[in-house]
């Protein structure tokens, strides 16, 4: 159960989708932070059981360099998690 993350790298205002496969169908929440820990944003979407496509648009004012996602279940346990460049 790879997860995808694409463009990747990316540019600032660009939308990002994130490819992930969800072992049941409900809420998710994707959370984005800066390598200070800061959040960047948070999303929360439903999603269907099997394969998902989440995505979100970086901010115009985003600094280039890494940002960590990852990808919360609704009781708080982690379905994924990875990393996004920022050029």
């Amino acid at each position: 159960n790879e997860t995808k993350a694409f463009p990747n790298p990316a540019r600032p205002g660009q939308t990002i989708t994130i490819e992930q496969h969800v072992a049941t169908t409900e809420k998710i929440s994707l959370q984005i932070f800066n390598t200070a820990g800061t959040a960047m944003g948070v999303w929360n979407m439903p999603a269907n059981k099997g394969v998902n496509q989440f995505r979100f648009t970086t901010g115009q004012h985003w600094a280039s360099g890494a940002y960590f996602f990852r990808i919360l279940y609704a009781n708080g346990r982690v379905a994924a998690s990875g990393q996004i460049i920022i050029q």
